[in-house]
């Protein structure tokens, strides 16, 4: 495996680790033995999965100075002028083809551009292969995005390799009690299970075009370029997703979380909400949600600084918030974490949804590929600018009736 494929089993690893750190009571111990034994063997295995990064990192290191070497005694050899050693990473050759456009690469790093394709992409043609983000780089755009809001950061995310119209089977047997037999070889009642689905779709969210002179690019020297468009197409495409995935209609962009869920309480005022009503929204979720680590609270910051103030009066025993104490980790509600999600309702007023509680794992966001970059050299031809443009395929839908609920105002 390469350095790559093992930093994203290793995140695999820690992602598991934050999710049997809910299971960790207030005393610090474990709630049972299997999340216990659970946690030492996944943090076995992300000691050992960093070493082999380590010593794969160190392998690959090697062997680029020996390509640079066998190259240089090639030229010297030769007694052909030296040229630039060929890159052999995605990612530097992504960086180069948007400071070079596709033309200025060389043979190795257009191969290692149009790989990225399908088995009947790779040509020289770039819009066919060239144009496609290497992985780490989309890993940033998609850092970016999560920043800009709590939608990608709680919900499961699974990736499509093709689009089109997904169809998601569902079930529902909880009405469903089984019976029992009074008399012997009397025959049992038929009791049919019910399905039905959800289909999912394929939104293109894009960036819009970002211009960039040709002097900035041909004269910027620390990475510049590629910083700029990291925070610009990624935080633009991150807006609108959080913005569409919270409140979004379901008519020509997807079902927002908030649109999709169903009241779980709601407050006796219409300004203001307590500490015992968020207690009941909690307790509105069925305890198969409610205790599932992916269960947490959704809100937009100003309505955190409201929850937060009503533990500065609370003379009961029991700690409503507890801030976190691991860097990267959510502060908690409850024992369970919140995500701020700026796109939620913000003000104390008549009717407002204010806070989501639920398993977050039951609203899945169907990703279609990685997000894309393309670079255009002859849109803005006469005032030496180039194009940039990101785009992201993907859709979302809630698969579970009841696993989420909202505190609204009355």
């Amino acid at each position: 495996m390469t350095s790559i494929e093992l930093k994203q089993k290793r995140a695999e690893i820690h992602a598991s680790l934050k999710d049997l750190r809910g299971k960790i009571g207030k005393d610090g111990l474990f709630l049972d033995t299997v999340h216990e034994t659970a946690w030492h063997k996944a943090e076995e295995d992300y000691r050992k999965i960093s070493e082999r990064i380590e010593q794969v990192e160190r392998a690959e290191a090697i062997d680029r100075e020996m390509l640079a070497a066998q190259l240089m005694d090639a030229e010297q050899r030769t007694g052909a002028p030296k040229r630039e050693v060929a890159t052999d990473t995605h990612e530097s050759a992504f960086n180069r083809y948007l400071l070079r456009g596709f033309n200025g690469l060389n043979d190795t790093e257009k191969r290692l551009l149009e790989s990225r394709g399908t088995s009947t992409q790779i040509t020289t043609t770039d819009s066919l292969g060239g144009f496609l983000v290497p992985r780490s780089f989309s890993n940033q755009l998609e850092m970016v995005m999560k920043y800009y809001g709590g939608i990608l950061t709680a919900c499961d995310i699974f990736d499509d390799p093709i689009g089109g119209t997904l169809e998601w089977p569902t079930g529902d047997d909880t009405a469903v009690t089984g019976s029992i037999q009074t008399t012997q070889g009397a025959t049992v009642a038929v009791s049919d299970m019910t399905f039905g689905q959800v289909l999912f779709g394929h939104f293109t969210f894009t960036s819009g075009v970002v211009k960039v002179s040709k002097q900035l690019m041909q004269d910027e020297r620390v990475g510049l370029l590629t910083n700029v468009l990291t925070e610009a197409l990624g935080s633009r495409m991150g807006r609108n997703i959080n913005a569409k995935l919270t409140t979004g209609t379901g008519t020509n962009e997807p079902f927002g979380i908030i649109t999709s869920t169903t009241v779980g309480k709601t407050a006796n005022s219409q300004t203001v909400f307590t500490q015992g009503e968020i207690i009941d929204l909690m307790y509105s979720v069925d305890r198969a949600y409610r205790e599932s680590p992916s269960a947490g609270f959704m809100m937009h910051d100003t309505i955190m600084a409201a929850a937060r103030k009503l533990d500065v009066a609370n003379t009961n025993t029991v700690q409503f918030f507890t801030p976190s104490l691991i860097a990267g980790e959510p502060d908690r509600v409850l024992g369970k974490p919140i995500y701020i999600n700026n796109d939620m309702a913000s003000a104390l007023t008549t009717g407002q949804k204010l806070i989501l509680f639920g398993d977050f794992s039951k609203y899945k966001i169907r990703r279609i590929l990685a997000p894309t970059v393309e670079r255009n050299d002859n849109i803005y031809w006469d005032s030496l600018n180039v194009g940039f443009m990101g785009y992201q395929r993907l859709d979302a839908k809630f698969i579970a009736q009841g696993s989420i609920k909202f505190l609204a105002l009355a």
